[in-house]
Order: C-alpha cells, then structure tokens, then sequence
C-alpha cells in the first residue's frame, strides 16, 4: 500500500465495522477461485487474520458461501448477506455482510447486529408471553385491521367457542358467517359506524357446527386516531350462554311461581267439585243394571279431570311427592286407556319400550300427570288419521331445553312423538310459558299450561326435558333420573 492509501486505510480502521480488502485469483474464465487477504482492520482480524497475503480458503468460516457472494461482486453486482452463526473466532449470533468490487480488489464490510437480534429476540418473547396471556383469558380476542379481511391475531380458545377450526374462522367474512342472520345486519352497522365513535357493544348468538348457538357479549374498539395509518379493531367476546340460560330459568321460575300460586288455589276448589261430581255418578252407575254408556264415559272424563287437577296441585306446591322407584312400563299399562281416551277417535298410539328400562326416581302419580299432559299437547296439534309414538330406553346422558350442554349420568328417556302440524321456529322459546297457545278462540280456552306444569313438575324431581319441533311434527323428551344411577 502507498502512503496515498494509508491514509483512507486509516479511517477505514477506525471503523466499528469488520472491514478487509482482498486480491482475487482469477481463473481463465474469469471466475474468482480465492482470494489473498490484502488488508483488514481490527475488528475483520479475528475472522481474516491479521498477516497480509492469507488465502481466503484458509481463514473464511463459511468460504463457500463467501466464494459465491464474491464471484457475483466480481462481476458488477455488490452482495449483502446475513450471517447468523457464531463462527467461534467472533462474537456475532447475527451480522450483515457486503461483499462489493474496487476495480481489481474486492472489499467486505461486516456488521456486527448482535445486539439487534438480541432485541428482536426479547421483542419475541414478550410478544409470545401477552399471546399466551390473552389466550388463557376466559374472553377471545380478535386484532384486525379495518381495511382488511384477515385477522391479524385471533384468541386459540376462538376454536372452543365456534366449534371451527382457526384456519375456518382466520377472517371477519368467515366470523361474520357465523352469526345468527338476524343478527348480522347489527353487525355490518357496527362496523360502518365504529370509524366514527371509536367503540360499541356487539351482542350476538354464533351457530355451531352441530346447531346450538352460544351467546356472546362482544365489544369492538379502533385504536390510534383517524390519521394513524397502523389503526387496530380490538375486538373481545365473552361466552355468555350458560349466564343468559340462568337468567331465562330465573324469569321462568318467577312467572311460573306467580302461575302456581293461582293453580293451587283452583285445584283445591275444582277438586272439590270432582269429588261431589263423581260420587254421585258412582251412585247412579251402581243403582243401574248393567252397563251405562254414558256414565261410564262421565266417570273417565273425571279420572282425566283428576289428572289434570294433580299435575297442578303438585305444580302448586313447589314440592315433589313421595320420590320412588317407579316403574315407567307399569304406568304406561295402567293408563293405556286413559291416554287413547285423550286422543281423537281416528288418530294411533304406538308404545315402544326397550328392554331392560331402569325404574326412575319419581312419584308414580306426577309420572302419570307428565305423560297425560304430554299426550292432551300432541293431541291438538295431530291431523286428521295422526298419530303419536312414545318410544322409552335408558341413555346415558340428558339434554335440556335452558342448557346446550348434555349432562352426563344414568337417565331414562321417554320421547313422545306426535306427526302433526309442528311448532314454528319463533314460538320455540315461549312454548313453555303459562298460557302460551297457538289455539284460537273457544278452544284457546284453558290452554297453554300443559307445557308449564311438565316443566314445573319434572325439575321437581331433577328432570330435565327438550322439545323438537319441523313442519312434519314434534318430539318432546322427557329425561328422568333412573333408579340405578
């Protein structure tokens, strides 16, 4: 090197940058073979070496490499590459590198960004451990740009609440699929008014794979100011169906309270016009030869009489009666005819029992008065020639109208199927409700609580029960706690 070169030499070294100038040899075909170290400053040494004329093969860790990214500087093109392994002679976890050519010398200026990677790396732990945070909270989180569809990060337990795998659910079009329809039109405002207010509340119901909807309470705000180009939607749901099912329970509860408390006083009344009623009946059956048509038919239609005023006696009181192993073929036999008695003249009524049915833990008469009215329900609603089908099994587990969640255990299901003409989709929810009917006029008269007291009086007893319901009929199951369990 001349003096006119020591100079820029000397401010290259003191450089905090790895800097070497090298000789390349050429082969005949211009390609770059090696290369002689010419120069290199302090901080190149430790990988270069520091005695002027070392080959490159003998003192570059990663020679291959370098060899490649030299040949493409040769011929006209600088190269900057990561070198990300501690190479033992240096300190580097992660370093930059340009390779770049000075008319017949090539030059190499190395970066140390070490402590770079170092940060990146923290940054990355961090970023793992608010991840992990939100994933374990009971709410799921959602991150999303408002001028784009994906997600830029969507809660793991999004999975248990949808029922979908991530990959289903990465984008607010596929979300919003999800929704129940009536409540996607709250959605779309929320979406085109929130640039303007900055949050909102978003209730809604999702509909899951198998049909149930869970019910969340979703709020939706926009991060940084309208001129912020890195705005964020921050959007966090909270599962709320099992809360929203306790409260339903709880308003039902206070109606049906109010409702009992009025049949108990009726049914004490109108039991006591039974008796009179059918005592003299007795008497004039017995009084008369043979057979009597007519009082025979008086006498049936008291014990129906005596039925309906028992369910809502035992639905008055709030209190089961004697609880016992009751056996549900026994009952069905015994009130086979009272139960066709209940039905139009044309219509069937087919029972189906499997073998080996548990007894269940209940009152003998309110098992009577839960299938009776069960019955007295299907009836209305059957066409002319319908029929109901009353199919009885153990199963291992119940459904419940006020729950989406089965409750596992030892259950007997009785499943009253009727083929007439169905329960609308918007009268689902209500059909439990006292006085409740979808008859009209004269024969709305004293309908609607059938439904009411099967429900009061099966919780009663720890049951549960669910009604389906299509254009083409309805199955109203009852789940009683076997005697077994």
């Amino acid at each position: 090197m001349t003096e006119a070169s020591a100079g820029p030499l000397h401010l290259l070294g003191q450089l905090d940058a790895s800097v070497a100038l090298l000789r390349p040899l050429v082969s005949e075909s211009n390609t770059v073979v090696d290369a002689h170290v010419v120069w290199a400053n302090a901080k190149a040494e430790s990988v270069w070496g520091s005695r002027v004329g070392a080959l490159a093969s003998a003192v570059c860790p990663d020679f291959d490499e370098w060899i490649a990214a030299a040949n493409t500087a040769w011929r006209g093109t600088s190269v900057r590459r990561l070198i990300e392994t501690d190479h033992g002679r240096v300190g580097w976890t992660r370093a930059v590198s340009s390779v770049s050519r000075i008319d017949g010398h090539l030059a190499e200026v190395t970066t140390d960004r070490s402590a770079d990677q170092e940060l990146i790396d923290r940054l990355a732990a961090l970023d793992r451990h608010y991840r992990n945070l939100l994933a374990e909270l009971p709410v799921t989180v959602v991150v999303a740009r408002p001028d784009r569809d994906e997600f830029e990060f969507l809660s793991p337990n999004a999975t248990e609440l949808t029922g979908r795998p991530m990959g289903d659910i990465d984008r607010r079009s596929t979300f919003r699929a999800l929704l129940h329809p009536d409540d996607r039109p709250h959605l779309d405002a929320v979406a085109s008014l929130l640039p303007k207010g900055g949050e909102a509340d978003i209730p809604g119901r999702i509909i899951r794979p198998d049909g149930s909807e869970r019910r969340v309470d979703a709020r939706a705000v926009l991060t940084g100011t309208s001129h912020d180009r890195d705005r964020r939607i921050l959007i966090t749901m909270l599962d709320v169906t099992e809360r929203h099912a306790t409260e339903l329970k709880a308003q039902q509860s206070e109606r049906l309270e109010g409702l009992a408390r009025t049949a108990g006083l009726f049914a004490h009344q109108f039991s006591s016009l039974l008796q009179v009623i059918g005592g003299n009946l007795e008497h004039m059956e017995r009084a008369t030869e043979g057979p009597n048509d007519p009082l025979t038919q008086s006498l049936a239609a008291i014990a129906r009489a005596g039925l309906l005023v028992s369910g809502l006696m035992a639905f008055a009181s709030g209190q089961p009666g004697a609880v016992e192993p009751v056996s549900i073929p026994d009952v069905l036999h015994n009130v086979d005819a009272m139960l066709r008695s209940g039905l139009p003249a044309a219509a069937g009524l087919s029972i189906d029992i499997a073998d080996g049915v548990p007894d269940v833990l209940m009152a003998a008469e309110a098992l009577r008065v839960v299938v009776f009215k069960i019955i007295h329900n299907a009836a209305a609603s059957l066409p002319e020639g319908g029929s109901v089908h009353i199919d009885v099994r153990a199963c291992a587990e119940a459904r419940c109208h006020l729950s989406h969640r089965p409750e596992p255990g030892h259950w007997v299901r009785i499943a009253v199927t009727d083929n007439g003409y169905g329960i609308t989709a918007d009268r689902l929810n209500q059909v439990w409700e006292p006085f409740n009917t979808s008859l009209v006029g004269t024969d709305a008269l004293g309908a609607g609580l059938g439904l009411s007291i099967v429900h009061g009086v099966l919780h009663q007893y720890d049951g549960h029960l669910t009604l389906d319901s299509s254009p083409s009929g309805t199955t109203v199951s009852l789940y009683l706690p076997a005697a077994d369990g």
